[in-house]
């Protein structure tokens, strides 16, 4: 494996997508090489981060409203 490509790779879709969503880890595709994928291995890898991410997002809009809601009441 090529580190430094590997590296490279990650600065650019950094660069693109700051914040990673559910819905882009769920719709994101990979391209096939010389040498493959497992692409058994890599869907289920994504689905157990889409659902991880997925339940943050929802815990950080239950959070977001707490505090819009305690911000209202304290003026």
């Amino acid at each position: 494996m090529n580190y430094n490509r590997l590296r490279v790779k990650q600065m650019q879709m950094r660069e693109k997508h700051m914040i990673i969503t559910a819905a882009d880890i769920s719709q994101k595709q990979f391209m096939i090489t010389p040498e493959g994928l497992d692409p058994e291995e890599v869907y289920a890898f994504l689905e157990v981060v889409k659902e991880d991410f997925y339940e943050l997002e929802k815990e950080i809009a239950v959070l977001k409203e707490k505090l819009t809601k305690n911000g209202k009441q304290g003026q």
